[in-house]
């Protein structure tokens, strides 16, 4: 089982996503920064970003802006040393818009199926359908 495990994340056909509690992390202030980002540096400077340890997510997108970040921060000292320390040495970068998140009403977490005999949340027992 442990062969096929490696062998699939190989291929890059599977792979995992860690979904840590937010009181676990040093951070307090969740924000999107939608970024407008010349063509040409779209791909290197996504990818810069997305190494960045703020950064959890990061997308390139279509539309009025092309990359969407996903970031957390110790708070709006922390945020505003990112956007005018960390951001400002990368390639390409023509705009940026910043939003704080002040709350979520859904975001990803275990699934569940919820049909007889399938297994749910970790210590619950599986729901019947």
């Amino acid at each position: 089982m442990r062969r096929r495990i490696e062998e699939l994340q190989q291929e890059q056909a599977l792979y995992f996503d860690v979904d840590i509690r937010e009181d676990f992390l040093s951070t307090r202030l969740a924000a999107l920064l939608w970024l407008v980002v010349e063509p040409a540096h779209l791909d290197q400077t996504g990818r810069a970003i997305a190494r960045h340890p703020e950064v959890p997510f990061a997308a390139a997108t279509t539309g009025h802006t092309n990359l969407l970040i996903s970031a957390r921060f110790r708070g709006t000292r922390h945020l505003y040393h990112y956007i005018t320390a960390r951001l400002t040495g990368l390639p390409g970068i023509r705009s940026l818009e910043t939003s704080h998140i002040v709350g979520r009403f859904k975001q990803a977490g275990p699934a569940t199926l919820g049909l007889s005999g399938s297994p749910g949340h970790p210590g619950q027992p599986a729901q019947s359908g």
